[in-house]
């Protein structure tokens, strides 16, 4: 019986000390899990508080992914450039990244027209500097050689439905409207009167001092004329690889997102002769036109002139060029290539 007993009180005794332990070790959760909702709370309102502070990330995000999109991949006709028959002209024009399609579309047409404007017989100045041991004072940068030249080109052009007719058109994921547009003079009145108006400054500069090489250049073009009263003017500037950019259509500026634009090689691999696609197809585009067409312009009637003595303390040599002329132009091809594009264009000796 005693031992019965004992039995029955040692049992007891250990689920005693069991419950003991057990309820030891959960005490302590309570105020744990207190803290831990205080914990939350702080952390939501600490979230709260940095969304107030610094914006909504999902815009940022929206943005950044703006920036490095995948390439895009051009139309066919863009790289399989047509050729032209008989005496008809053929350029293309592209609105700047981020507008609304219909309103990218009118922007393009203008633009393709402004550019048969330019390689329809443009009257072309150019003026060209070459400085030789270049100095600017004491305590100033000092450059072993700096070449300079700008030029002035002025372009008018009938505006008439009959004579243009859009052949191609595209609008790409970067808001992008890209046509092909061909021009027949044969279509074009005698008592239809010049109607678009183009002027276009170009300066170009590069400088070297020691090991360090510096390429600046302005492009700054003004339409007029187009239709109903339709203007756009278009100003980049750029050095060595950025560049600012402002563009106003209509009397409007257009705001021109920061994109990065990229776009798949067309396969010819034109190294690094062409302009940089980072801004887009138009900024790169015109550079390379009116870049081809001023050094084939060159061939035309060159002043030339050396100053040979260390006037003012600014340099030491001087070559000066002086030209005029007024050629025309054909694209012959548009060439892509690391983000790069190259304009083929060949100089006319037809009618235009």
């Amino acid at each position: 019986m005693l031992q019965g007993v004992s039995s029955w009180v040692l049992v007891m005794n250990f689920r005693c000390i069991i419950l003991m332990i057990l309820a030891g070790c959960t005490y302590p959760a309570f105020p744990q899990s207190d803290k831990l909702r205080d914990a939350d709370r702080d952390y939501s309102s600490f979230c709260d508080t940095l969304k107030k502070e610094t914006g909504n990330r999902d815009g940022h995000l929206q943005k950044e992914a703006g920036n490095l999109p995948l390439p895009e991949s051009l139309p066919e006709w863009l790289l399989d450039f047509p050729q032209p028959e008989g005496n008809t002209l053929l350029a293309a024009g592209f609105s700047d990244p981020g507008m609304e399609e219909g309103e990218a579309y009118r922007l393009a047409e203008i633009r393709a027209k402004s550019t048969l404007a330019l390689l329809s017989r443009p009257y072309i100045r150019s003026l060209t500097h070459h400085f030789s041991g270049e100095r600017s004072g004491p305590n100033e940068n000092e450059y072993l050689s700096r070449f300079e030249n700008g030029y002035n080109i002025e372009a008018f052009f009938p505006d008439t439905q009959a004579g243009y007719e859009v052949i191609r058109r595209d609008f790409n994921t970067f808001g992008e409207a890209c046509v092909l547009m061909k021009w027949d003079p044969t279509h074009i009145t005698p008592e239809k009167p010049d109607s678009i108006r183009l002027e276009m400054d170009i300066y170009r500069l590069e400088r070297q001092k020691t090991d360090v090489f510096e390429i600046a250049g302005i492009l700054e073009m003004h339409v007029t004329g187009i239709g109903d009263g339709q203007t756009f003017t278009y100003s980049a500037r750029s050095m060595n690889e950025g560049a600012t950019i402002q563009s106003g259509f209509e009397g409007q500026e257009i705001n021109i997102p920061m994109f990065y634009c990229r776009y798949v090689s067309s396969g010819h691999n034109g190294g690094d002769t062409g302009k940089n696609l980072s801004f887009g197809l138009w900024k790169a585009y015109i550079e390379s036109v009116a870049e081809n067409i001023t050094l084939l312009s060159g061939e035309g009637n060159v002043h030339f002139s050396q100053v040979g003595d260390d006037y003012s303390g600014t340099y030491r040599w001087l070559s000066k060029e002086f030209s005029e002329t007024n050629p025309a132009f054909r694209i012959n091809g548009l060439h892509i290539y690391n983000n790069r594009l190259a304009a083929d264009v060949d100089l006319l000796t037809g009618p235009f």
